[in-house]
């Protein structure tokens, strides 16, 4: 009944709702409905014609204002004029800034100019070319690098002939980058300038370049008078010799006088270009060491220690036994290096013999290899009257025989040598350290060191006498008898370690108050047993 009540007063209030033509919510008064649907249901809405609908008014156009298409001429006309002046003085402009900055600039920005400028062509070549002529030796460099990107041949040339040297280098690092033959023969000739600093740059450009047909000029330059020289020569060398100048190299670092003519030639033989002629390097080298000079012989102990191997070892093996100290001393350092330690009675030997500089490397090479069992042959070195072989001697045994040095550092703290004097006071301190397991800090005089170890000596006296009671009373307490006899012992032993703390010289104390706690422990147990048993 509920429902239909409400249907039917929802039907009736739509009727009403039409028939008045007023929304009951709202309000609004709607459209009255004319035309042909009048006699038809009022429910049904009807649409409005399109010629009853009010459009707005359209704006009228506007007038643009007096002179526009004048003005805009005029600024069309100003702003093409703009960008023609853009276009025509921008590259002059560009320029001079490039230029500019291979003169000024931070060394990046330097190289970005440089291979800017190449772009402007034949253009750029004569400003470049009187950068070669003025400037300094970095403006010279990146001109140049300019330059060759652009292969002014012709320029360089003719700047290879200046009176100026620093526009000779200049022009070789133009030319050594043209691939072209007059090019390269004038970095050639140029290892016979008379300045050293041209020789030099050809020789580096020679290298980097590797240009093989300079062998024989840059071999001459092994033996030029500048040391720069020699030494890029000899890297220059290297950079373009094949296997078949092997023996010419060998020999070049065997007899040069320049260690680092020799040094470099080493570096060079034992580069990875040369790894497949090792062998043929340690045949060519054992066949001449027994007749090896001095910088052959040791430029030899150098390449058997960089190549190692069993044909390394016995070429360094043969040197130690060479006429020349200095020879022996490199191959000591070879022995070491290379981990020979089948050598070590040598090694003892020359510590023994030998004179100071193969003294010094065999006794580095004992310490390194931690040498033991010649403790007694090194002992008569320290009564020796060579000053440094007291010393070396006193250093190998501080590291092998800690243990035993104590008496024979000891004679040694009185040697008229401050060296030794030093050395010997710090072995002691080592081997105190390693024997007691305490650094003691005391004055480097013996009369000091033989009070201290003295009152070491009473000290363990001391501590073994304790250590002894303490035995006897944890048997006495184990066995349950004595108990009396045991309470006695533990006071007796309280008593002379109170006595003994006082006087420490290495023994921590805590080690003392451990000792204390656990007899006054026992002490108690006594004691109680004894009283226990009396009841």
């Amino acid at each position: 009944m509920v429902r239909r009540r409400r249907r039917i007063k929802r039907g009736a209030l739509k009727g009403l709702k039409s028939k008045t033509g007023k929304s009951k919510d709202t309000g609004r008064t709607k459209p009255k409905v004319t035309g042909a649907s009048a006699a038809g249901d009022p429910r049904i809405p009807v649409a409005v014609p399109v010629a009853t609908i009010v459009r707005e008014k359209e704006p009228e156009p506007r007038e643009l204002p007096e002179g526009f298409y004048r003005k805009a001429i005029i600024t069309t006309i100003i702003m093409a004029v703009v960008v023609a002046g853009i276009i025509i003085l921008y590259p002059p402009l560009h320029f001079r800034h490039l230029l500019s900055t291979i003169q000024k600039g931070t060394d990046t920005d330097r190289k970005w100019a440089a291979m800017q400028i190449a772009d402007y062509g034949k253009e750029a070549i004569p400003p470049l070319v009187k950068l070669m002529e003025t400037g300094d030796d970095i403006t010279g460099r990146y001109a140049a690098m300019a330059l060759a990107r652009l292969a002014a041949l012709k320029e360089s040339l003719a700047l290879i002939q200046s009176k100026r040297p620093q526009t000779r280098v200049n022009a070789l690092r133009v030319l050594a980058r043209v691939e072209n033959g007059a090019a390269k023969q004038a970095v050639i000739d140029a290892l016979a300038d008379t300045v050293p600093d041209v020789r030099r740059v050809a020789c580096e450009w020679i290298g980097l370049s590797e240009m093989r047909e300079a062998f024989d000029p840059l071999l001459k330059l092994i033996q030029d008078t500048n040391a720069r020289v020699r030494e890029k020569a000899a890297i220059a060398l290297g950079k373009i010799s094949g296997p078949e100048k092997l023996p010419i190299l060998v020999e070049q670092a065997a007899t040069s006088e320049d260690s680092r003519v020799r040094t470099a030639l080493v570096e060079i033989l034992t580069s990875d270009a040369f790894s497949a002629r090792a062998a043929d390097i340690l045949r060519y080298m054992e066949s001449r060491c027994e007749t090896a000079t001095k910088p052959a012989g040791m430029t030899y102990a150098r390449l058997a220690t960089r190549i190692g191997g069993p044909g390394g070892e016995n070429i360094v093996m043969m040197l130690l036994k060479h006429d020349d100290a200095e020879v022996r001393a490199a191959a000591v350092e070879g022995v070491v290096d290379l981990d020979i330690r089948k050598t070590t009675p040598s090694l003892v030997n020359m510590v023994l013999s030998d004179s100071e500089k193969p003294c010094m490397a065999s006794a580095k090479g004992l310490i390194e290899f931690a040498a033991r069992g010649h403790e007694d042959a090194l002992a008569i070195a320290l009564e020796s009257h060579d000053e440094f072989r007291r010393y070396w001697a006193l250093q190998v045994l501080a590291t092998t025989a800690r243990s035993t040095l104590i008496k024979p550092a000891m004679n040694l703290l009185s040697d008229g040598s401050d060296r030794v004097r030093r050395a010997a006071h710090a072995a002691l301190l080592d081997a105190v350290e390693n024997k007691y397991g305490l650094r003691p800090k005391v004055d480097p005089s013996k009369v000091s060191w033989e009070n201290w170890f003295r009152k070491i000596d009473k000290e363990i006296e001391k501590l073994q006498a304790i250590d002894a009671k303490i035995a006897d009373i944890r048997q006495l307490i184990t066995a349950k008898t004595g108990y009396k006899r045991a309470h006695a012992l533990c006071l007796e032993a309280e008593e002379a370690l109170n006595a003994l703390t006082t006087e420490l010289v290495f023994t921590p104390k805590q080690s003392i108050e451990n000792k204390l706690t656990r007899l006054r422990q026992m002490r108690y147990q006594a004691f109680k047993m004894q009283t226990l048993r009396t009841q």
